[in-house]
């Protein structure tokens, strides 16, 4: 039987393909950090039901649209490092048609270890903003969060190709919501 070899040493993170940020120093180093995008669209369409006993041409309801759709994006973040303040994402959006509506920010006590001398510190926020010029679908404006460690350059955004049928339907295929 082969005898296996052990071998202690530090271990060296040199991947330049991974999609993190190269170290500079313990700065970036945090115990924990989270953020969730969610996204709410709002069409502003109404049912109204239809007040005759047979209804109108079969119909049991009407629609109707008071207003342009309007997008909603809310960041949920959180963040905690040992030592020292984390990091905390901007509240000024990458892009311009992206308005910070509101923001809110809780802040938890420190928290000591057994040795007594270095704090935990957590911080967590939200932001709210409206989107100027919502696209047609608003698939097109969806985008995964990005931790303060991970690169820039890998692809977050979601896009109308995701859209499947069959998820939470009975279809099959992808396609894509049209106003009505």
């Amino acid at each position: 039987m082969p005898q296996a070899t052990v071998t202690v040493a530090p271990i060296r993170v040199d991947d330049q393909q991974a999609g993190y940020v190269a170290e500079q120093g313990a700065s970036r180093n945090v115990t924990d950090y989270r953020v969730e995008n969610r996204y709410e669209e709002d069409p502003h369409r109404y049912m109204l039901g239809i007040t005759a006993p047979e209804g109108f041409n079969g119909d049991a309801a009407a629609f109707v649209q008071l207003a342009a759709p309007t997008l909603l994006w809310i960041a949920d973040w959180t963040a905690a490092k040992w030592g020292s303040v984390p990091q905390i994402p901007s509240p000024i959006a990458g892009d311009p048609d992206w308005i910070l509506l509101a923001r809110s920010h809780q802040l938890a006590s420190p928290v000591f270890p057994a040795n007594g001398t270095t704090p935990l510190y957590r911080i967590s926020g939200t932001y709210v903003y409206g989107k100027r010029r919502p696209a047609d679908d608003v698939t097109e404006n969806l985008v995964f969060p990005r931790p303060p460690w991970m690169t820039p350059n890998i692809n977050r955004k979601v896009g109308v190709e995701k859209l499947t049928r069959g998820i939470i339907d009975l279809g099959t295929g992808t396609f894509q919501l049209k106003a009505t």
